[in-house]
This record gives C-alpha cells, sequence and structure tokens, in this order.
C-alpha cells in the first residue's frame, strides 16, 4: 500500500511541476542552444524523488532483514560472543544485501541537475534515522545556509522552482514514512 501511494505521489509531482523546461537561473523557458546548468525539469525532479524512493524503500528492507536474521540466530551463541559476527546466515544476507544495494546507487540519477537537486533539497530538509534506528524519517525544514549556497552555485531561479514544488516534494519523501 504504501509503495502504491508513493509511486501516486510521484505521478502527481510530474504533474504538478508541468512539462516545460526553462534556463537554469532565470525562469525562462529554455532556448533550443544547449546549457550546461540544471534544467528545470519536472521528469528530473520525479526521476531524482523516484531514485530517492527507491533508495529509502531498499535501505528499510535491508534493515528489517537484518534485524530479523539477528533476532533468529542470536539464541544460537552466548550473550557477549561475537559468534553473531561471523554467522554464515548473517554474512549471506549482508552480501546478497550489498549486491542489491549496490544496483540502487548505480542506477542514481547524476547530472548538473540532479547535483542541483540534491544542494536544494538540503535546503528544505534532513532524512535522519528514526526510532530503533530501522527507518528513515524526512522531516520538512528550513536550512537557509544550504539554500543559500545552492543559489549561489545553480542560480536563484533553479532553486525558486524548486521550492515553488516544496509541498509536492515533501509529500513525495514522507509517503513512506
Amino acid at each position: 500500500m504504501r509503495l502504491a501511494r508513493g509511486l501516486m505521489i510521484l505521478l502527481v509531482l510530474a504533474a504538478a511541476c508541468g512539462g516545460g523546461s526553462r534556463e537554469p537561473g532565470t525562469g525562462a523557458e529554455a532556448s533550443s542552444s544547449a546549457t550546461a546548468g540544471p534544467e528545470q525539469s519536472a521528469a528530473e525532479l520525479t526521476r531524482y524523488l523516484a531514485w530517492q524512493h527507491d533508495w529509502r524503500t531498499q535501505v528499510h528492507r535491508h534493515r528489517a532483514e537484518q534485524e530479523a536474521t539477528a533476532q533468529r540466530i542470536a539464541s544460537k551463541y552466548p550473550a557477549f560472543s561475537n559468534g553473531i559476527a561471523t554467522d554464515p546466515e548473517l554474512l549471506a544476507l549482508l552480501t546478497r544485501q550489498r549486491g542489491e544495494m549496490q544496483r540502487v546507487m548505480s542506477s542514481m540519477p547524476k547530472g548538473p541537475t540532479q547535483d542541483a537537486l540534491g544542494a536544494t533539497l538540503e535546503g528544505l530538509g534532513m532524512t535522519t534515522a528514526g526510532p530503533g534506528g530501522l527507518t528513515l524519517i524526512y522531516t520538512p525544514r528550513r536550512d537557509d545556509a544550504a539554500l543559500d549556497s545552492a543559489r549561489a552555485k545553480y542560480g536563484t531561479g533553479f532553486v525558486r522552482w524548486v521550492i515553488e514544488h516544496e509541498g509536492t516534494i515533501t509529500a513525495a519523501l514522507t509517503a513512506d514514512q
């Protein structure tokens, strides 16, 4: 249910952001000439947030699997022993998870727009470990220093464009909490 809700929010985000691209830092429609700066693109924002969702989902699943496995195999070892750290079942789980996370990380969107989105979103909220450290929680909060840094590096227009979509971004990043 959470996955469906998260995907629905990402689709709403794509529609809410509009499909046009804009000239970085200006808010003006882009011309046919190429630019090296970030693109104000609903597709890029949606792609970035979809990857964030996939990463968070993977982290949550891995942490739950690790916790369940550790609880299950803990009874095989005496208290305060290091045996659990070398348990074949746990080591196999961690090896499998490493491969899964490498695939997620290799699919991370890259490029100037993605860098600009990451820098700007740092100014809009933060992700921290939730209770017990088993979940990631996104908390909206303004960090003016991070926003100023993003403006200096990527342009006021780009940062303004991202802030205009802050409500939808927050909804997408909190959908699975």
